[in-house]
C-alpha cells in the first residue's frame, strides 16, 4: 500500500509485445491492474496494438525498442524515468525463431538470434533492474522455451535453442545477483 492507504500502481514493460505471447501478456497484466509499457520495434504495430488494448480499458504506454541495439533499453529507461514511470515488472519476450541446424545455419542468423533472444534480455535487465533493486521491488520474467532446456535435449532449431539455453543461464545468474550472491 502507498501513502494514505492507496494501492501502489505497478508498471510492467513487455518486449516484443505487439503480437503473440507478448500481446497476451500485456492484456493479462493490464486486466490485473498493471499499467503496461508495450515495447516493440515496429512503430505502426506498437501503435495499433496499444490502441486495441486501450479500447479494452487498459492503460498502455507505447515504446519503440529494438532490443538488439546496445543502449536502446538504456535510452528507453531514461525516457520513462523522465516521464515519471518506474518499471516494476520486466517481461523479456522479444524473440525470433529461424529454422536451421547447427552446421548449416549462417553465422549472421546466429548473431541476429543471439542479439535478439539473449543480448536483448541482457540489455533490458541492465537498464531496468538497478532501479528495481534500489526500490526494493521488481520482477523479471525471461520468456524461454523447452527448446532451451538441457533436460529436454535442446530440441528445435539450433540458433533458437542455444539462445534460449543462454537465456535460462542468464535467469539463474540474475537471480543470484539480485540476492547479492557473488
Amino acid at each position: 500500500m502507498g501513502e494514505q492507504g492507496t494501492a501502489v500502481r505497478r508498471t510492467a514493460l513487455v518486449t516484443g509485445a505487439n503480437r503473440g505471447i507478448g500481446f497476451e501478456v500485456c492484456r493479462q497484466l493490464g486486466r490485473r491492474g498493471l499499467r503496461i509499457v508495450l515495447a516493440g520495434r515496429d512503430a505502426a504495430a506498437v501503435a495499433e496494438t496499444a490502441a486495441g488494448l486501450r479500447l479494452e480499458g487498459l492503460e498502455v504506454i507505447e515504446a519503440l525498442l529494438d532490443v538488439r541495439r546496445e543502449g536502446a533499453a538504456d535510452s528507453l529507461a531514461a525516457r520513462l524515468r523522465g516521464a515519471g514511470v518506474h518499471v516494476d515488472v520486466l517481461v523479456n519476450n522479444a524473440g525470433i525463431y529461424p529454422p536451421g541446424t547447427l552446421l548449416e545455419t549462417p553465422a549472421e542468423t546466429f548473431r541476429e538470434v543471439m542479439e535478439t533472444n539473449f543480448m536483448g534480455a541482457v540489455w533490458t535487465c541492465r537498464a531496468f533492474m538497478p532501479a528495481m533493486l534500489e526500490a526494493g521491488y521488481g520482477r523479471v520474467v525471461n520468456v524461454s522455451s523447452g527448446y532451451g532446456s538441457f533436460g529436454e535435449g535442446l530440441e528445435g532449431p539450433a540458433a533458437y535453442s542455444l539462445s534460449k539455453a543462454a537465456l535460462n543461464a542468464l535467469t539463474v545468474k540474475l537471480a543470484s545477483e539480485a540476492r547479492g550472491d557473488p
